[in-house]
């Protein structure tokens, strides 16, 4: 299986870090999809879902604004904020609605 290291990063602590075959995150200017071996590239992102593994059947984390990075198969996620599944009373849909008003 091709592996992708991810990491979720806050101000506070590394709220997540682990390995999947595809992260999906919220860029700037639209949703961005890394597979291994992905071109380098570092960008800014707006509040949104993090979802790792193929089709979207892994973890999913809420993430506010920040910055992602992609490079030799490390995916970084510099962000003010990251609330996952065990983080929240509701949904994560609830709790990205919160940080996108």
């Amino acid at each position: 299986m091709s592996t992708l290291t991810i990491r979720i990063v806050t101000p506070k602590r590394i709220a997540f870090e682990g390995e999947t075959d595809m992260v999906t995150g919220p860029g700037i200017d639209g949703e961005f999809g890394v597979l291994e071996n992905h071109t380098q590239f570092l960008t800014l992102n707006k509040p949104g879902m993090i979802t790792l593994g193929k089709e979207g059947k892994g973890d999913q984390f809420v993430v506010g604004k920040g910055f992602a990075e992609v490079s030799n198969n490390v995916v970084t996620f510099l962000v003010d904020v990251c609330i996952g599944k065990e983080d929240t009373e509701g949904s994560l849909e609830e709790a990205l609605a919160s940080l996108q008003r």
